[in-house]
């Protein structure tokens, strides 16, 4: 709520120094003109920072605003650029980027990330097209589909860029990433956790079961039908550790998280060695 004010005041204004001879000019001082116009206009300090720091980062390896007035001025604006570009069909294609989207989109995630902000990507972009809804000429329904991946796109390159292999931003971002800095943080505990010894065995048994289970399988675990004792001993140990590493998902301790579920290497192990799932009678089958 503190921030609200400045923030609005800041998005009110801060544009409004590209209208001046010196950026006419000078163009590389959009937004440092600005800052100085609004100190001397007797503007709140926090205010003229966040007109200047909206525009960072402005290329690869620049500086990220530092207030987080300014950070979220900074993803007000570049939302508002993708949006009506994708709401009327001006979408990047190939090395065509005439509206610098790509580079909007790449601000926009980078702030998120560096700032820790939890901003929920798909709301931000239904609310940017709700605004423009009587501008734009696409349903918005596409444009945020297009939208939505055009996004994911650049958080992969970030990823990629940052060290974390391919297969696990893959797998993470499948998993979602309408909250940047939480994906980012699962990215990072996955890439760690896939160098564990014990946690690979668990990936290799997850990678057993989905190979087995037809694409639409939905039937849930009945303990009666557990016959061997194998299955019972890995059914409890599931459902020991379900509540705990919940917790610690939803508390984003996701390393924490992953190192608990890869305890379950043994009795996984065992399930795999000592149980036949693929048994003649349909139900046990089933529920292995």
């Amino acid at each position: 709520p503190a921030l609200e004010g400045p923030v609005r005041r800041a998005a009110t204004l801060c544009k409004a120094d590209l209208v001046s001879g010196m950026i006419r000019e000078f163009t590389e001082l959009q937004g440092v003109m600005g800052r100085y116009y609004a100190t001397m206009s007797g503007e709140k300090p926090e205010v003229a920072a966040a007109i200047e720091e909206h525009y960072l980062p402005r290329y690869a390896g620049d500086a990220l605003p530092k207030s987080k007035g300014g950070a979220l001025v900074g993803i007000a604006d570049r939302m508002d650029s993708i949006a009506g570009c994708f709401g009327v069909g001006m979408i990047p294609t190939g090395s065509e980027d005439p509206y610098a989207l790509r580079r909007a989109a790449l601000g926009l995630i980078l702030i998120l990330e560096g700032q820790g902000l939890s901003i929920s990507l798909s709301a931000l972009t239904k609310q940017a097209l709700e605004l423009l809804k009587d501008r734009i000429s696409r349903p918005r329904a596409d444009a945020l589909s297009d939208i939505q991946g055009f996004l994911r796109v650049r958080s992969e390159g970030v990823m990629i860029d940052r060290g974390i292999p391919a297969d696990v931003t893959a797998a993470v971002l499948q998993a979602g990433f309408d909250d940047i800095p939480r994906a980012f943080r699962r990215a990072h505990a996955l890439a760690k956790a896939k160098q564990d010894p014990g946690f690979a065995s668990v990936m290799v048994a997850f990678k057993r079961v989905a190979n087995i289970l037809p694409p639409d399988f939905a039937a849930r675990v009945e303990e009666s039908r557990l016959r061997e004792e194998a299955e019972k001993s890995l059914y409890r140990d599931v459902k020991a550790l379900q509540e705990e590493v919940a917790r610690l998902t939803e508390s984003g301790e996701y390393e924490s998280a992953l190192k608990r579920i890869a305890t379950l290497r043994p009795v996984v192990d065992r399930f795999f060695t000592d149980v036949l799932v693929m048994a003649k009678d349909a139900s046990i089958r089933e529920n292995r």
